[in-house]
């Protein structure tokens, strides 16, 4: 009798959950768990590996960005969002009137989108764009300004390397750590936004 609850258990073990990766690791690459699609972030917050949030699994999706800047002018610089692991980045800034997104897979050379922004006082909606198979586009108030192509997708992670390297998120400043993440400068202070940031979300489908 007890070798026949072993065997069953042993059975349970084995038995494939779409859920999860099979017991001999043959199984399809899925996430263990259903992903959030949305996200929402506040300026100056950080989601990390060592904050209470989960940071956003973001490899192989397709990811959108958007945020709103309520207004625009000369002493607007800095860094808008900062995202990224060890093995891919991503980061949207604003310096001297000429936004950017830059995109970095490995420790390949970033590839870069800019496009002039004027100051203006009304508000400026921005949105950026990472998509699987690596095209990414920069689009302001709903006009496509700028598009081409990263090389590829966000770098997959597995195991227990996913929390580390799931993709870290900054709002209004830079973050501390990863070496994949482009157009930072040396000094993080220097990276702050001197103005405001809002409606701060970020899209991530699987399809």
């Amino acid at each position: 009798a007890y070798a026949d609850v072993q065997a069953e258990l042993f059975q349970r073990m084995c038995t494939y959950d779409p859920r999860l990766r099979s017991i001999s690791g043959r199984g399809p690459a899925v996430d263990p768990l259903p992903q959030p699609t949305e996200y929402t972030f506040a300026q100056g917050e950080v989601c990390d590996r060592g904050s209470k949030r989960q940071p956003p699994h973001q490899p192989k999706r397709n990811m959108t960005l958007t945020l709103t800047l309520p207004a625009v002018n000369d002493e607007s610089n800095g860094v808008l969002v900062s995202a990224g692991s060890f093995r891919f980045g991503y980061t949207l800034r604003l310096d001297e009137g000429v936004l950017r997104f830059a995109t970095q897979r490995w420790q390949n050379e970033p590839v870069v989108l800019e496009t002039p922004l004027a100051a203006t006082a009304e508000p400026v909606n921005i949105a950026a764009r990472w998509m699987r198979g690596g095209a990414i586009a920069l689009c302001v108030n709903g006009t496509e300004v700028a598009a081409g192509n990263a090389g590829g997708d966000m770098p997959a992670t597995t195991g227990r390397e996913i929390r580390d390297t799931a993709g870290s998120v900054a709002v209004g400043r830079s973050i501390n750590g990863p070496d994949c993440i482009p157009l930072l400068s040396d000094t993080p202070d220097d990276d702050t936004y001197t103005a405001t940031i809002t409606d701060v979300k970020l899209n991530l489908l699987n399809h």
